[in-house]
């Protein structure tokens, strides 16, 4: 655990903007699952049911993915226009 908290540390101070944060909790939600799958815990399933949760999967990855990118230029757009000096007059 000591070595987590030593190496987490090197990581902590890049996890400042936004779009890095989400993207480091979104390594951290797919890191759990594969851990979850690997020990067992969630049952094998069937074809049928394999196949509509990688749609969902997909799908979801897709919008989140989106949302991702929507948002990057959203804020790169705020940080621009908040930060321009104003029109004389």
């Amino acid at each position: 655990m000591e070595k987590f908290l030593q190496a987490f540390e090197k990581i902590a101070p890049y996890l400042k903007h936004p779009l890095v944060l989400i993207g480091f909790l979104l390594l951290l939600f797919s890191g759990i699952h594969i851990c979850l799958i690997d020990s067992g815990i969630i049952p094998p399933l069937t074809q049928e049911a394999g196949s509509g949760i990688v749609y969902a999967f997909l799908k979801y990855g897709f919008v989140i993915a989106l949302a991702v990118i929507v948002l990057g230029f959203a804020l790169q757009f705020f940080k621009t226009h908040h930060n321009r000096p104003p029109p004389p007059s």
